[in-house]
C-alpha cells in the first residue's frame, strides 16, 4: 500500500477521520486515519505527561523538550494541534506528517517548496543539531518531502563509510569443534562430547562484522528500503543492504546504541551515519520520541533553529567589520546583590561589541504584520538588557529580530524608551536571501550610532 506524506505548517490542526480516502490536505491542516490519529494521540499524551514533570523541574533545568510539540486543540473537541515544531512524525500506517515552517498564510505548493528549503538550510546551517550535512539541499529538495532528504543523507554517509571500510571486531564463539582452538569449556565438552572424543568443545574470539555498530546500519537499511518512496533511495538502499549480507539484524536497538556509545579510532567515522540511524529508528532529535507507542517524531523547535540561525549568520556579517558577536551572553543580572548574591541572570541572544560601542539584539520566531504585534513582554526585555549592557552608551540601540513574511517587510517606525537616548528596532530578517536591515545599520558605512535616533 502506498504511503502519503500529509504536508502541514506550525499551528495547523489535526484531525481524525474514518478512512484514508476521506483524508485531505484542508485550510486547517490534515485529516488522519482514525488508527494513525489514535496512535498520535497516545504519542501526544505521553509528552504531555513529561512536560506536566518538568514543571516541577527549576527553571535552569528546563529545555526545549520540555515542552509538547502536538497538544490538544482548546477550542475543537477532539483534535490536535501543532506547536512551534518543524519536522517529520512517521505514523504506524506508514504515513507521515511533514509539518514546515509557517511562512505563509496559505500552505499552497509553492510555500511548501520554500518552507522545505528554508527549514533543510537552517538544519545545515545550525550546529547545536550535529552531523547534519544536506549535500542535496541545495538540489531540487523543495520538491522533495522531508523524509526524503533525510534518507537521501543517510544513503550518502553509508556510501562513504562502505568506501572507507566495514569495521569488524572480536566477538566470542563457542563451538563444537574436531579440532583444539582456543578454550576448552570443560563442562559443556563433557555434556557433549561423553560419545565423541574426537570432538572438543571450545570457546574462542573470531574477526567478525558482527558488532552493535553494523547491526544498527542494517537494521536502519532495511527501515529505511520499507519506508522509502524515492525509487533510487530503495535502489540505493537494496545494495548497500547486500554489503551488509554477514551481518544479522539488531534484536535489541536499545542495547545495540549503548553499546556502540563509545566510538574508539577505529569507528570513529561510524559517527554520522548513526546519527542518522538514531533519528530514523528512534525519532531521537531535541524532542523524545517513545517509540513504543507507534510513532516516530524528528521535530526541532522552531524557536531555538530560529535563534541559532540568526546568531550564525549575524556574525559571519558583522565580524570582518570589527564587531564582536557574543550569542547568548551571561554578563549583567537583573538584580545585582540579594543577600551578597546576584540573581536573575539576564540573557540577550546576541551581545554586539565594537570598541567602545555595544549593541543589543533578540530574535523572535513570531509573525508581525503591524506594532500592535510587538508584545509588551518583548519590550520589557530589551528595556532591562540596554538599561543593564548599555548604560555607557551615549545611544542605546536594541533590535528585535522578527522572520521577514510578505506581511513584514520593511523595519518598523523606532520605538523610543527615552525620547533620544534608547532607540529599539523592530527588523524582518529574510530566512531566503539570509538579509537583515541590523547588517546595514551595523557595517562600516553606517552612520555614527550617535545619530541613528535622529
Amino acid at each position: 500500500m502506498a504511503t502519503n506524506v500529509f504536508s502541514l505548517s506550525e499551528h495547523d490542526l489535526i484531525i481524525k477521520g474514518k478512512d484514508i480516502e476521506e483524508s485531505r490536505e484542508e485550510s486547517f491542516g490534515v485529516v488522519l486515519r482514525e488508527r494513525d490519529f489514535d496512535a498520535l494521540e497516545l504519542w501526544v499524551a505521553e509528552q504531555m505527561r513529561q512536560e506536566e514533570k518538568s514543571r516541577q523541574l527549576p527553571p535552569a533545568k528546563k529545555t526545549d523538550s520540555s515542552k509538547a510539540p502536538i497538544r490538544y486543540d482548546a477550542r475543537k473537541r477532539g483534535a490536535l494541534r501543532v506547536q512551534n515544531f518543524v519536522g517529520i512524525v512517521q505514523l504506524p500506517s506508514g504515513d507521515s506528517l511533514e509539518i514546515l515552517p509557517k511562512i505563509a498564510r496559505k500552505l499552497d505548493e509553492n510555500s511548501k517548496e520554500r518552507g522545505r528549503k528554508i527549514l533543510l538550510s537552517m538544519l545545515s546551517t545550525v550546529h547545536n543539531f550535529p552531523h547534519i550535512t544536506f549535500r542535496h539541499a541545495g538540489l531540487d529538495s523543495g520538491r522533495m518531502p522531508l523524509l526524503e532528504v533525510f534518507i537521501i543523507c543517510f544513503l550518502d554517509d553509508i556510501g562513504a563509510l562502505i568506501r572507507r571500510g566495514i569495521s569488524s571486531g572480536y566477538a566470542p564463539v563457542e563451538e563444537n569443534l574436531q579440532c583444539l582452538r582456543g578454550k576448552l569449556l570443560m563442562p559443556h565438552h563433557i555434556r557433549a562430547n561423553s560419545i565423541h572424543r574426537e570432538r572438543f568443545y571450545v570457546s574462542y574470539d573470531e574477526y567478525l562484522p558482527d558488532r552493535a555498530e553494523n547491526r544498527l546500519l542494517k537494521t536502519a537499511l532495511s527501515h529505511v528500503h520499507s519506508i522509502s518512496r524515492n525509487l533510487e533511495s530503495k535502489r540505493r538502499g537494496k545494495r548497500f543492504l547486500d554489503m551488509f549480507e554477514d551481518v544479522p539484524f539488531s534484536c535489541n536497538i536499545r542495547d545495540d546504541f549503548a553499546a556502540s556509545a563509545n566510538l574508539d579510532r577505529n569507528t570513529r567515522h561510524y559517527r554520522t551515519p548513526l546519527f542518522w540511524s538514531r533519528l530514523l529508528l528512534r525519532g531521537e532529535t531535541p524532542i523524545p520520541s517513545p517509540g513504543d507507542l507507534g510513532c516516530t517524531a524528528v521535530l526541532f523547535p522552531m524557536e531555538r533553529l530560529f535563534e541559532a540561525y540568526v546568531a550564525i549568520h549575524v556574525r559571519r556579517k558583522l565580524s570582518p567589520g570589527g564587531w564582536n558577536v557574543i550569542a547568548q551572553a551571561k554578563r549583567e543580572y537583573l538584580v545585582e546583590e540579594h543577600q551578597n548574591t546576584p540573581f536573575h541572570t539576564l540573557k540577550p541572544d546576541l551581545l554586539l561589541e565594537r570598541k567602545m560601542e555595544r549593541i543589543i539584539a533578540d530574535t523572535k520566531w513570531k509573525h508581525i504584520v503591524r506594532k500592535d504585534d510587538v508584545s509588551s513582554a518583548d519590550m520589557y526585555q530589551l528595556f532591562a538588557y540596554s538599561e543593564k549592557y548599555m548604560v555607557q552608551n551615549p545611544t542605546r540601540l536594541s533590535f528585535l529580530i522578527y522572520p521577514k513574511t510578505d506581511s513584514f517587510c520593511e523595519p518598523l517606525p523606532d520605538f523610543h524608551f527615552y525620547k533620544d537616548t534608547a532607540i529599539l528596532r523592530a527588523v524582518p530578517f529574510d530566512l531566503e536571501t539570509n538579509d537583515c536591515p541590523l547588517f546595514e545599520y551595523l557595517n562600516e558605512q553606517a552612520q555614527p550610532l550617535t545619530k541613528l535616533g535622529d
